[in-house]
C-alpha cells in the first residue's frame, strides 16, 4: 500500500525508459541488435508499468502528485514516453531470438541494481513505494511480456505477421 505524504522529486535516477529511448536511437541509427532488445524492453516497460494501477489503483495519482505534474501533462508524458515508441517499434515484427530476451534481462538487472535503494527490484524512489512482492510481480509481468513477444515471433502467428 502507498502511504500518503509528499514525495520529494529525484531528478538524479534514470528511469529505464529514458535508457531504452538511448537504446532505441542508437539501434535505429546503426541498425543493431540494440534496437531489438530495446523492442524488449519496450514490452518490459509498457506492462510492467501499466500493471502497477492493478495491485495499487492510485498508483499513477501518486505519481503525478510526487513529481508535481497534473493530469494532462502525466497522460501526455506517458504517451510521447511509452505508447509511441512501443506502437512504432511494433509497426512491424523484427527477428527476435531468445538471446535478444536474454540480453533485455541483463539490462534490467543491471539498471535494477544500480538503481537500488536497499531491496533489488524496488523502484520506490523513481517510481512510489509500492510493496516488495508488488515489484516483483511486476518484473515478473514485464519478463513474460518480452518471453510473449518472442514466443510470438516464433509462433505461426508470427510468421504471418512478418
Amino acid at each position: 500500500m502507498i502511504l500518503k505524504q509528499k514525495f520529494p522529486h529525484n531528478s538524479a535516477t534514470a528511469s529505464l525508459t529514458f535508457l531504452n529511448l538511448i537504446f532505441t536511437f542508437i539501434g535505429f541509427v546503426f541498425y543493431i541488435d540494440l534496437y531489438i532488445v530495446s523492442i524488449l524492453l519496450n514490452y518490459f516497460i509498457i506492462f510492467s508499468f501499466h500493471s502497477c494501477i492493478l495491485f495499487e489503483p492510485n498508483s499513477f495519482i501518486y505519481m503525478r502528485e510526487k513529481n508535481g505534474w497534473s493530469f494532462y501533462e502525466f497522460h501526455l508524458g506517458n504517451i510521447l514516453l511509452h505508447w509511441i515508441p512501443f506502437i512504432i517499434q511494433n509497426s512491424y515484427f523484427n527477428h527476435v531470438t531468445l538471446s535478444h530476451v536474454v540480453y533485455a534481462h541483463a539490462i534490467i538487472m543491471i539498471w535494477s541494481f544500480l538503481e537500488m535503494k536497499k531491496k533489488l527490484f524496488c523502484h520506490d524512489h523513481i517510481y512510489v513505494p509500492l510493496n516488495p512482492k508488488t515489484w516483483y510481480l511486476l518484473h515478473l509481468i514485464g519478463s513474460l511480456s518480452m518471453f510473449s513477444y518472442f514466443y510470438l515471433y516464433q509462433s505461426k502467428i508470427g510468421n504471418h505477421m512478418r
